[in-house]
């Protein structure tokens, strides 16, 4: 809409009131909006998703805009509150940024500081499993959480743990920790996602050397090859 000038005459501009969109704001109050970090992966992937993850939470549809944010309205407002109280959430193991809808609300991507990761820590000893953990995954990055094989220890291989981590804090491949004999134990760090930044496309999750968006240098000789259409990173 265009911005009212002064010198127009207001009774002229059309305006509705609160108790004209009250069906709307009603329908659309059990909602919440989101987008999946540095990607805009098909449609369809993303409903698959939502209703095969969060199905226990009542979605009533899934809708989607054309910059990569969907919507998902739930049927109660507390399902609404169970679904972000429950998070949070990864795409294939990139994170979902997920917030609740209100009428007011611009429905743009925010910028994001601090990303949940999952990520691996192995060579830790049995015996620092269990009420440990938390502090030695403190050292990669906040913890949040254990896998299920992980809290049941019924994998002992490796520790699989989710961390909070800020989009530019360096990334440890190795932390280490003194036993209680003062000997110390190396623990090396596989992340399932890194939240590294893209100078070419500006995406997450990958550095410019990789990115889909890169224009190779032809050989000479060499004929330029179409490039193929790729969901990430946006």
């Amino acid at each position: 809409m265009e911005p009212i000038m002064e010198d127009e005459e207001l009774s002229d501009v059309l305006q509705f009131t609160s108790e004209d969109i009250k069906s709307e704001v009603d329908f659309w109050n059990t909602a919440v909006y989101g987008y999946i970090l540095g990607a805009n992966p098909p449609w369809e992937m993303v409903e698959d998703y939502v209703y095969k993850i969060w199905d226990q939470y009542d979605v009533d549809r899934v809708s989607f805009m054309e910059n990569g944010i969907f919507l998902v309205r739930l049927k109660t407002l507390a399902q609404k509150d169970n679904l972000l109280n429950s998070g949070p959430y990864l795409f294939e193991n990139i994170p979902i940024i997920l917030r609740p809808w209100s009428k007011d609300v611009d429905l743009i991507k925010e910028k994001v500081d601090k990303v949940p990761v999952w990520v691996k820590l192995y060579g830790i000893p049995i015996k620092f499993w269990g009420d440990f953990l938390p502090s030695i995954a403190g050292l990669v990055g906040k913890f949040v959480r254990k896998d299920l094989a992980t809290q049941d220890k019924t994998r002992l291989s490796f520790a699989r743990v989710m961390v909070e981590l800020t989009i530019d804090q360096v990334l440890k491949e190795k932390v280490r920790f003194l036993d209680e004999g003062g000997q110390v134990v190396d623990v090396r760090v596989e992340y399932e996602w890194k939240p590294m930044s893209c100078s070419i496309c500006k995406g997450l999750g990958h550095g410019s050397q990789h990115c889909r968006k890169a224009k190779p240098k032809p050989k000479p000789g060499q004929p330029k090859m179409k490039p193929q259409k790729e969901w990430w990173p946006v």
